[in-house]
């Protein structure tokens, strides 16, 4: 380590955190809405922040050496924490899903539809913009922004209509933060320390900044200094540079990277594998080389278990519906066995540390002395009563939105049991994007159908779920618990790192909301990326108009589903546990044929068995020592499209995407 002890934290680098945030909750919302380009966020190890981060390490930090001022590894490790906990929620962890829907239901409402009448009686007035002028600027524009300065902007924009409603969605977005907070602090000590997870996201950057040898230490570090690592930073670098060069002129060839294989499994029965993606990403078989072979054999061999149960039920004749209300195209059988397996994976979690939750609750509420929580982000007192205080908090704002207490209160309870399971996916699977298989109303739905909760408890709880909880690639806990693994390696005082948190989540939801605002209303919503303004909305829309006016049935096929994913989860544990030589691991089953998967198995099966012929062929040795290869690839790759999207900025190119997850 480059020190000893633990570090607090210091103010220049909480002030530099704060400006990389900033930055990040303007840039991220301008790459997707304005340029339509590479999501610079859009995942769990957001491609803005490791640029960002690059540029501090390479860039400013030697200079800063030159003066005797450079940032330390800790300082430099913590600016990238609350870069990672800010840079989703400008995204789709919150911000660019929130304003346009809230005033969706107004600029896609007519007489036919019925959207205004439904959603006005059913959505309080403080929960959405209530003039029909500033939707329909947001949607296409203020006239003449184009021509306007920035002063004549800020002035015409309706700022006064929307403090209302984004201050009542900030107060349920912090409770929700409050829990994901406190549940992550509950799991710290059993994920990092006792079970030893890998965190592959988190390898990357703390490799940046090490040095074996602080003392020899040079002007950049030793990672930069491997010729290996180099290597593989080229091999997507020069791929990705060439790609973007044939984007600018298309006499340049293309080396393409996406196949889409369906039209090859048209006919009955093998139509029921629909779609079928082959994708090389070359950050996602990086980061498999640090994954057990045994867990990266099993994401994509249950990835096509649910194929195969999919082509079988085709041969049978059986319905193989696509799930409701969602874009991606999962089976309804396969994303309610997944989400069974993930409730028996959660629960099964918490069971596994059931006597470190009970030293826990001693120390919280006995004083019990052989408990140590002083390390801990916060008191285990604090963090118990801190999500008691957010489940009730956010439940309270349910109720008062006309949602029923005890059923809102149950819906927040499935879905952070499911987000749990999906959490631990990325900090042991190494997962750059999650998809939750369904959502809270899908458990509802399933056992009691949809017309015995009312059009208010549906509306609102619809509405809730598409801005929180529909697309959760960028959402909160998973970056927070990579922060709590960083601290381990830059000796980051975890109370300390508390404070930067909270203030990266303060700052991303602020500025995110000016952000956001200011490009469409300068630009017009319907002229941006049309996924956020266009369809999402409709998807919203026209899910509660299905729910209201043509009720989703109860369904015992769904709720059949459910067990089985709990019962297969189940026999994978105890399998698990009682054969060493069991090839197949429980998180492979939970993640399934989940949208990631579908863009993302290719690459993890490449890079299993890269991993699988090094193992056999050169042993633990040459594993390591190709490690820094690997890394490379996941720089190269996200380099590669951070200084595309600059390029693109400065040439006013929109559209050009050199990967998308």
């Amino acid at each position: 380590m480059e020190e000893r002890g633990w570090f607090g934290l210091t103010p220049r680098a909480l002030l530099i955190g704060a400006a990389c945030v900033i930055f990040l909750s303007i840039a991220a919302p301008f790459s997707d809405l304005v340029m339509s380009g590479t999501w610079i966020a859009g995942a769990h190890l957001p491609i803005g922040a490791l640029f960002v981060f690059l540029v501090m390490v390479v860039g400013i930090n030697p200079l800063l050496k030159k003066f005797r001022i450079a940032l330390s590894q800790s300082e430099l490790l913590l600016v990238y924490c609350m870069m990672i906990v800010g840079a989703g929620i400008p995204v789709t962890g919150f911000t660019e899903y929130l304003i346009p829907t809230i005033a969706s239901h107004l600029y896609y409402g007519t007489p036919a539809n019925k959207y205004i009448e439904t959603f006005t009686r059913n959505i309080p007035s403080w929960l959405t913009l209530q003039d029909k002028d500033a939707v329909r600027q947001l949607y296409e524009g203020i006239p003449g922004a184009s021509t306007m300065s920035f002063s004549q902007l800020m002035k015409a924009i309706p700022w006064r209509l929307w403090v209302k409603p984004l201050f009542f969605w900030t107060i349920f977005a912090l409770g929700m933060y409050l829990i994901m907070f406190c549940i992550s602090v509950i799991l710290r000590k059993q994920w990092v320390e006792n079970e030893k997870l890998v965190f592959p996201l988190v390898q990357l950057p703390v490799e940046m900044v090490h040095e074996e040898k602080p003392e020899s230490a040079g002007l950049i570090p030793s990672f930069f200094r491997n010729r290996i690592m180099w290597i593989g930073f080229l091999i997507p670098a020069v791929i990705h540079s060439i790609n973007g060069l044939h984007y600018y002129y298309p006499f340049i060839p293309n080396i393409q990277l996406f196949h889409d294989v369906t039209k090859f499994f048209s006919e009955k029965p093998w139509n029921a594998i629909n779609p079928l993606w082959i994708i090389i990403h070359f950050s996602v078989i990086g980061f498999v080389y640090l994954l057990p072979v045994d867990l990266s054999f099993s994401l994509f061999f249950f990835y096509w278990f649910f194929h195969l149960q999919a082509v079988i039920g085709n041969i049978m004749g059986f319905p193989l519906p696509y799930t409701q209300g969602y874009t991606a195209p999962i089976r309804a059988f396969a994303a309610y066995q997944m989400t069974g397996a993930l409730v028996v994976f959660t629960v099964y979690g918490f069971w596994s540390m059931r006597g470190l939750l009970k030293d826990m609750w001693r120390r919280a509420f006995q004083n019990a002395r052989d408990v140590d929580d002083s390390n801990e982000p916060v008191s285990y007192r604090t963090a118990f009563l801190g999500l008691f205080i957010g489940l009730i908090w956010c439940s309270i704002w349910g109720a008062f939105a006309g949602m029923n207490f005890l059923f809102f209160l149950v819906a927040i309870v499935l879905f952070f049991i499911t987000f749990i399971g999906m959490t631990r996916l990325v900090s042991e699977g190494g997962m750059l994007f999650i998809s939750i298989p369904t959502r809270p109303s899908s458990f509802f739905y399933a056992f009691t159908g949809s017309a015995v909760f009312g059009p208010t408890n549906l509306t609102m709880l619809s509405l809730v779920e598409y801005v929180l909880m529909f697309d959760i690639r960028a959402s909160l806990m998973p970056s927070i618990m990579d922060t709590f693994k960083i601290t381990d390696s830059a000796r980051l005082k975890r109370r300390h790192l508390t404070v930067g948190i909270v203030l990266a989540v303060v700052l991303a939801l602020l500025v995110s909301y000016w952000a956001v605002l200011t490009f469409l209303y300068k630009f017009g919503g319907i002229n941006c990326l049309t996924w956020f303004t266009i369809g999402l909305p409709r998807y919203y829309l026209n899910r509660v108009d299905e729910l209201i006016y043509r009720p989703q049935p109860a369904s015992l096929s769904y709720v059949t589903s459910l067990g089985v994913g709990a019962g297969v989860m189940l026999f994978l544990f105890f399998m698990r546990r009682a054969f060493l030589w069991w090839p197949f691991h429980p998180i492979g089953y939970a993640m399934g044929c989940t949208w990631p998967m579908l863009q993302l198995w290719f690459s993890i099966m490449i890079g299993w068995a890269v991993k699988t012929v090094i193992l056999k062929l050169g042993g633990l040795k040459i594993y390591r020592k190709l490690l820094p290869a690997f890394l490379g690839l996941v720089l190269g790759e996200f380099t590669t499209a951070a200084v595309w999207v600059i390029v693109d900025m400065f040439t006013g190119v929109k559209g050009h995407r050199i990967f998308l997850f």
